[in-house]
């Protein structure tokens, strides 16, 4: 079994892949996951086909595998075919249910997942409200969701925008993502959070 406690901080950068920058075409996604040493402590990829990558692109049934230095899983993520609404289903190193993150309704100004247990329970909202732009800073762009219950928010994953990684957003949806847990102490919702930087990644960044 594995056994890994996160961190409280983490960066997930995912590798850029020279065939997508040189042809567009999508391919499948890498990632190294890294504490606030910058030093590795897990990596993900993704598992999907290349038919569904080819025509469904952003929508394409895909499992995201993470994984510990050994390659032994921690978190998989399995995400269905989807048309405007993704769900995801999370499993543990031992396959068995962890929890869901589902976008419960289509907004128009903001992207909102319900994040559950394995037991159906309601734990968090994930959520970027775009009224939050007017935050935004250009000396230091950056959009954060936050991970919130009860109006208070308790983790956020924030994408930032540097110079570097805007001309690479030109060329490539490769992405670095910055998850803070906060106060948040148990594994099992850490891992949660986790999944839905993923979830964000591949629903929201992704072309």
């Amino acid at each position: 079994m594995t056994k890994i406690k996160l961190p409280q901080n983490i960066e997930i950068k995912q590798r850029h892949e020279a065939l997508e920058i040189i042809s567009g075409f999508e391919t499948k996604n890498k990632y190294d996951i890294l504490d606030n040493h910058q030093q590795n402590i897990l990596f993900a990829y993704e598992e999907s086909g290349f038919l569904w990558r080819w025509f469904m692109k952003r929508q394409r049934k895909l499992q995201v595998h993470i994984v510990d230095l050994e390659k032994k899983d921690l978190i998989t993520i399995k995400r269905d075919w989807y048309f405007l609404k993704p769900k995801h289903e999370i499993l543990d190193e031992n396959g068995h249910v962890l929890g869901k993150i589902i976008q419960e309704k289509i907004h128009f100004i903001r992207i909102k997942y319900h994040i559950y247990d394995a037991h159906n329970q309601f734990l968090f909202t994930c959520e970027y409200n775009l009224k939050d732009f007017k935050k935004f800073k250009l000396k230091d762009p950056k959009f954060s969701y936050r991970i919130a219950k009860d109006g208070q928010t308790l983790a956020t994953i924030t994408r930032k925008y540097g110079l570097k990684q805007i001309a690479i957003s030109t060329i490539s949806d490769a992405n670095n993502l910055f998850v803070d847990f906060m106060d948040v102490k148990d594994e099992k919702k850490k891992k949660l959070i986790l999944a839905a930087a993923f979830a964000l990644d591949l629903h929201v960044w992704e072309r």
